[in-house]
């Protein structure tokens, strides 16, 4: 029967085996640890969903990418209390960046659509939160780049555009857009000034400008368009 000291022993042995397979399990699993750090990642090409979402606290989804009720796809960026404060939208009609008050009224839109300006003319837009338009920068065929100020109530108030043949600056009433009051703007002879009466039937007015011999022109007509005066007088062709 083995003594106390050979027990011993055997006991240190065991002790001394139990750590080399602990030592080498461990370094076994290391280097598999390693191994899968430096291995690639595979990736997938193409990822499809209805909608990804990014949430913060509470579960509170701040920035959506999906679809709008018309199917066209929707970019949405929240506050913390999900209330929806930039959109990026895209249609038939219009593409464009919104931003909105907390109320959910959009006050100001970036984009290009094709009511009023024309085909793909791009458009910078300020609105009230009641959806009046404020202001307004754009570009269209049948007049070119323009800025657009206008009255409380939505009328036109200031124009400015720039088209081909020069540039004109006008002041309008708030009856509509054709009651032009003052203009100023260029031609292709040089600058031209003109003030007209109210009313969008106005024949009314005076007008100077710069004709096609370098030499400034004054006209001044009466209710019905006819001259009451012309500097330097017109003269009647034979």
């Amino acid at each position: 029967m083995p003594n106390r000291d050979q027990r011993l022993e055997r006991l240190e042995r065991r002790v001394r085996r139990q750590r080399q397979w602990n030592l080498t399990l461990a370094s076994v699993l290391l280097l598999g640890g390693l191994m899968a750090a430096n291995r690639s990642v595979d990736v997938p090409d193409l990822v499809r969903a209805r909608a990804f979402e990014v949430v913060g606290k509470g579960d509170t989804a701040l920035v959506r990418l999906g679809s709008s009720e018309d199917g066209a796809g929707r970019v949405a960026v929240s506050g913390g209390d999900g209330t929806v404060v930039a959109s990026l939208d895209a249609s038939k009609k219009t593409t464009g960046l919104r931003v909105l008050d907390p109320a959910g009224h959009a006050l100001a839109w970036v984009g290009v659509h094709g009511q009023l300006e024309g085909p793909g003319a791009g458009s910078l837009s300020l609105q009230t939160t009641k959806g009046v338009m404020v202001a307004n920068l754009g570009g269209g065929e049948f007049m070119g780049s323009a800025l657009s100020l206008f009255y409380g109530n939505g009328d036109p108030a200031c124009l400015v555009f720039f088209a081909d043949n020069g540039v004109e600056f006008a002041l309008f009433e708030k009856k509509g857009f054709l009651d032009a009051g003052v203009a100023l703007g260029l031609d292709a002879n040089g600058g031209v000034f003109r003030l007209r009466g109210h009313g969008t039937d106005a024949k009314g007015g005076v007008q100077m400008q710069v004709d096609e011999t370098g030499s400034g022109v004054l006209k001044v007509t009466d209710d019905q368009g006819a001259p009451r005066l012309s500097v330097p007088r017109e003269t009647k062709k034979p």
